[in-house]
């Protein structure tokens, strides 16, 4: 068998299906992503923030226009905010706090915006408690329009002294002055006083307080709201990656269609039924019944005249034993005689049919008895019939080929159309490998939620390597422990009653 290549992205339901089966990773990773995240807010040093807006005025002639201000008042904002933070402003607002901190770290504290198209400054103040941010921003707002009043008002005098000077010196110049020269002197005697006389005196507003700081009621830093959806998401990617971290060392098939879609393996037909059911043959109308008659109908395209199919699961399961079972009853309801041939000691394929354990296939290898005596009717299904895998199976008959299996499978092939061997699962040992060399078929059942990918990948691998027909799988739920066996009271054999009653203690 030529396999498809392995490939392919998971998609949004592969995705989907992970999450909703390892929900509680991530309801696991939220809580602790929340823990986390409420564990900072408690541990975390806390800072609050104050801000007092402050509606900067114009005072006269020290307020030159710039190009490129953000308003056309004649003030430059961004030069304002800077001169909140300046040295001169920070010192003037250490003296109003009475603090010991140096000015260089109660600028730090401070932050200065200017609200787009206005003439306000946003002096924001952050402390470690809701008290100090409100008085430290109050003091840097007092502090910045005491300085802006006092500059203009030092610019003020600075202008009025040379005033004064420059009066003074033309009144000199003048003295010695006569006619039309002397009248111009004192023509510009007399503007230059007209400006003295409009800054005596003046003055200043360079601004107000327009919203005092208020004392916070909770802290600036850290978000309490951030931090937790921060811790949330974290949790929740944490979930994610836990479910990755499983869905990868699970291995395990949980939807069919990944065999196909990932595996390459196409998928014959999907078995409906209930999780950890027991193991039973199905009436044909049956939704499960019915999926039987469409994998018989697949597989007799392809054998028209009949053949050996094998039925294995790559790993322990009851899968086998009802795809077996139900699969043997579907091709006998078509009028093909069938035989169940159950090479494995474990099976419950004899108990579903109705079949009493019993000699089988391990007397015939030991040629104990004939073909005909193993021979077992299913009352439930005309023209089917079942070969039990016999007492010992297991520890008397050391290698199957040796024994002779080839000549037994070929034997009842003679006196049936269809025969279906339950091989054991091809992980517990060669057995399965040597019974498929032997078919004309063989089938993978796959327990959905239950097999692991690489167990599947073996098996075919196995398969392909002798050179079997594989036609695909069968997707089946994954069943509980099958029926008890039918017991048989021994007349001669007590080993054998032994046996049967450590065979029912398993079960």
């Amino acid at each position: 068998m030529e396999q498809a290549a392995h490939g392919g992205t998971a998609s949004l339901s592969e995705f989907g299906d992970a999450l909703r089966r390892r929900w509680w990773m991530l309801a696991l990773g939220s809580v602790i992503g929340l823990a986390l995240s409420s564990a900072y807010l408690l541990a975390a040093p806390k800072t609050y923030e104050s801000s007092a807006l402050v509606q900067v005025y114009s005072v006269g002639p020290s307020d030159e226009v710039v190009d490129g201000a953000r308003t056309n008042s004649g003030i430059n904002l961004d030069t304002e905010a800077q001169l909140v933070k300046s040295q001169a402003v920070s010192a003037r607002a250490k003296e109003i706090l009475e603090t010991p901190v140096i000015v260089g770290q109660l600028v730090q504290n401070v932050s200065v915006s200017v609200p787009p198209n206005t003439s306000v400054l946003k002096v924001t103040y952050t402390a470690p408690s809701p008290q100090e941010a409100q008085r430290g921003a109050s003091a840097f707002a007092d502090a910045y329009l005491r300085y802006r009043n006092y500059a203009a008002s030092k610019t003020n005098d600075e202008q009025e002294r040379s005033l004064r000077q420059e009066i003074a010196r033309l009144q000199k110049e003048s003295e010695s002055l006569t006619g039309l020269a002397l009248e111009a002197k004192n023509q510009e005697i007399i503007t230059l006083n007209s400006r003295l006389n409009s800054l005596v005196g003046s003055t200043f507003n360079g601004g107000e307080i327009i919203s005092q700081a208020l004392v916070p009621r909770r802290p600036a830093s850290p978000n309490a709201l951030l931090v937790l959806f921060s811790g949330f998401a974290l949790g929740i990617l944490i979930g994610l990656l836990g479910v990755a971290y499983l869905e990868r060392r699970d291995g395990r098939i949980y939807d069919w269609r990944f065999l196909e879609r990932r595996l390459g393996i196409p998928v014959l037909v999907e078995v409906p039924g209930e999780r950890n059911a027991t193991p039973e043959l199905l009436a044909a109308h049956s939704p499960g019944g019915q999926a039987f008659t469409q994998l018989r109908n697949v597989l007799m395209s392809g054998m028209p005249t009949g053949g050996v199919i094998l039925v294995a699961e790559p790993e322990d399961g009851s899968g086998s034993d009802v795809v077996a079972a139900n699969l043997g009853a579907a091709f006998a309801r078509a009028d093909q005689r069938t035989t169940v041939v159950v090479a494995d000691v474990t099976s419950s394929v004899p108990a579903i049919l109705g079949a009493p354990q019993g000699p089988g296939l391990a007397e015939l290898l030991r040629k104990r008895t004939s073909l005909i005596d193993v021979r077992r009717e299913v009352s439930k299904v005309t023209g089917l019939t079942v070969i039990a895998p016999g007492f010992h199976l297991d520890t008397e008959i050391d290698d199957l080929e040796g024994a002779g299996i080839a000549d037994v499978i070929a034997s009842v092939a003679e006196r049936s159309r269809v025969v279906i061997v339950r091989a054991p699962a091809t992980t517990a040992g060669a057995d399965a490998q040597l019974l498929a060399r032997l078919s004309d078929a063989a089938i993978a059942v796959v327990a959905v939620g239950g097999t692991h990918r690489v167990a599947i990948d073996e098996t075919l691998r196995q398969w392909s390597i002798i050179g079997t027909q594989v036609p695909g799988v069968v997707a089946v739920t994954q069943y509980g422990p099958g029926p008890d066996p039918i017991l048989v009271a021994p007349k001669k054999n007590e080993r054998t009653g032994e046996r049967l009653s450590r065979a029912a203690a398993s079960r």
